[in-house]
């Protein structure tokens, strides 16, 4: 009876709030060929700053580079369709997260794992009349288009996403998905090829120059590492805030040690053909300048062959100063035998420990005409692969990735990837001054542009996750202030596009779909 009744109040509320949002939309767009003016009065997309603010309808602008895509992306925002409810899924589905349980009630409201409550009740994501008011509301906010966060083929997600495309057919509207996670080319090659072929046909799947486009996140992105290497204690991206050098020529993996083991890069067999002479070649570095000036790490040099355990070749520290060491090995004793070759990372130096990392920028085998005799020599990414194979099976997809965690290397993370994928995006910037967000965006930007492909800008209303993790993070929503600042950085960056993190992520309170707490704002 209480939920039927808090549910009635609430339906009541958006009711009302429609009918005003309806009475007060005015365009406000001042085109001039390809761009928008704008002046310091206009209002950011979907912003309400004070309960006194009455929505409009404010333009955005439009970027067109020559030789880039003539209908780049606009206003889209990051949509999770991972809700569930008894009445229609049969259960809860992450309402109930990290042992929340919606059966009960809290004050009046259930009791789900987030901050903030939605303003039309818990839902579920299969509710196609719930799917058609999201993108009521979301068109009132200018929005275009929903990228759905997908979790593989017969997921939750996927099941949501056959509601989302009808929907979004019968409304008018754009959608695509969010790639989030994956495990090996194969895989991977299977999931695109299966979207394509059951979603991307659709009249409202968004494309780019008649390309269908998929954003990548970026766990999905670092999954697909080279599979002729075992690899232990690996963190394949760079992290924010960290004084680490210059990326190297090719591609790396930061090994990580722990302080009770080793990172490791270690390669499958490896033949070598007798009555030749072979060289290991290895490029190595301490990342991180942790602890200055004791910022050592351990590297072990391994080389075994199919019947004997590990012999070292070498063991060294490494301080950060040190740079790339650049490093041969004579191993002609293994000729006409199978091998193995690793190189170990561990806590060394003058200190008991210290968190550096160690990277390997190389590591290959070389017979006497300079030959590189095994794979994945330079641990190039198999996103490279996926896209070759998706070519040659005439797919054409068109790739927006994440370069979250590369903020301060973006110009490094542009050069390798966007080789074979079509623009930049990163999902979450918290944790940074909106100084820094400017530099990096403009950066990404630059980047992108460089290479005639896509930026896309970000843009929060805030953060607070700490009803799923403790302690938790949060960036408070100053009344709306703090997205008005973030739409004037995103603008300033000249992006190809922008997107909204999130439309209802509810669990880090990201979440611009009306809420009791802050309503339209």
């Amino acid at each position: 009876m209480l939920s039927r009744a808090l549910s009635g109040v609430m339906f009541t509320l958006l009711l009302m709030s429609m009918v005003t949002l309806a009475f007060n939309i005015q365009p406000a767009r001042k085109e001039a060929e390809n761009w928008v003016v704008f002046d310091d009065k206009t209002p950011s997309p979907f912003s309400r700053c004070s309960k006194e603010y009455q929505p409009s309808t404010p333009s955005r602008p439009k970027y067109h580079l020559a030789n880039v895509a003539s209908n780049s992306p606009d206003l889209l925002a990051f949509y999770y369709p991972w809700y569930g409810t008894p009445d229609v899924s049969g259960y809860w589905f992450h309402w109930d997260d990290e042992n929340h349980n919606p059966d009960n009630f809290l004050d009046g409201r259930r009791e789900i794992a987030a901050k903030n409550y939605p303003l039309l009740d818990v839902y579920d994501s299969n509710n196609e009349s719930l799917i058609e008011k999201h993108i009521e509301i979301a068109k009132m906010a200018n929005i275009d288009g929903f990228v759905v966060s997908w979790w593989g083929i017969g997921s939750f997600e996927d099941n949501a996403l056959i509601h989302i495309k009808d929907v979004s057919e019968e409304n008018n509207f754009k959608f695509t998905i969010y790639y989030e996670t994956t495990s090996g080319v194969g895989n991977t090659v299977n999931d695109i090829s299966y979207l394509l072929n059951n979603y991307a046909n659709s009249s409202s799947w968004y494309k780019i120059d008649g390309r269908p486009v998929i954003y990548i996140y970026g766990r999905a992105l670092h999954q697909l590492y080279p599979k002729m290497w075992k690899i232990g204690g690996r963190d394949t991206h760079w992290k924010v805030f960290e004084d680490i050098r210059e990326s190297p020529r090719d591609g790396i993996f930061v090994i990580h040690p722990e302080e009770a083991d080793v990172g490791y890069v270690e390669s499958y067999d490896i033949v070598l053909n007798p009555n030749e002479t072979y060289s290991l070649k290895i490029g190595i570095s301490d990342m991180r300048d942790d602890c200055p000036p004791y910022s050592d790490v351990g590297f072990r040099i391994k080389t075994k062959n199919e019947t004997k355990e590990w012999e070292t070749l070498d063991d060294l520290v490494v301080n950060f100063n040190d740079g790339w060491l650049d490093l041969s090995y004579n191993i002609s004793s293994y000729a006409g035998q199978t091998v193995s070759v690793r190189v170990e990372s561990y806590a060394g130096g003058a200190m008991e420990w210290c968190s550096e990392w160690a990277a390997v920028d190389y590591f290959y085998i070389v017979n006497s005409k300079g030959e590189i005799i095994n794979e994945g020599a330079h641990f190039d990414s198999q996103w490279k692969k996926v896209v070759e194979m998706l070519t040659d099976s005439e797919y054409n997809p068109y790739f927006i990735v994440d370069f979250g965690g590369y903020e301060y290397k973006v110009e490094d993370f542009a050069e390798y990837f966007l080789n074979f994928t079509d623009g930049l995006h990163t999902y979450i910037p918290i944790a940074l001054s909106m100084s820094d967000i400017s530099e990096i965006y403009n950066n990404a930007s630059n980047a992108a542009h460089s290479k005639n492909k896509l930026f896309i800008a970000t843009v929060m209303p805030g953060y607070d996750d700490t009803e799923i993790r403790s302690p938790g993070y949060v960036v408070d929503r100053q009344n709306g202030s703090f997205y008005n600042l973030f739409w004037s950085t995103a603008r300033s960056s000249s992006p190809d596009g922008y997107i909204i993190t999130s439309f209802n992520e509810w669990h880090e309170g990201t979440e611009i779909e009306p809420s009791l707490e802050y309503g339209y704002q």
